[in-house]
């Protein structure tokens, strides 16, 4: 779930405890926001690689998986098919 999914969804009333979030609970949510943050920031950043040049096997390296398992999961997300 990315940030404006859980916006969405909280928007929605499909995320509402009806009562304040506990410490462990704000910290839950918390995370994902942070998380959607940097899930933008990384595709932001593999975006500018591809575009000067990077390969798709040193994304991989740098990601700690294949070329090929970058490229699946990037690739459509920053409209880059090579």
């Amino acid at each position: 779930m990315d940030l404006q999914d859980f916006i969405d969804r909280f928007e929605r009333g499909e995320i509402a405890l009806g009562r304040e979030l506990t410490p462990a609970e704000m910290a839950i949510t918390s995370a994902v926001f942070e998380r959607s943050i940097w899930d933008k920031e990384l595709r932001r950043a593999i975006s500018a690689a591809r575009e000067s040049g990077v390969t798709w096997q040193t994304i991989g390296d740098l990601l700690g998986v294949t070329p090929q398992a970058a490229h699946k999961k990037y690739a459509h997300l920053i409209n880059d098919a090579n």
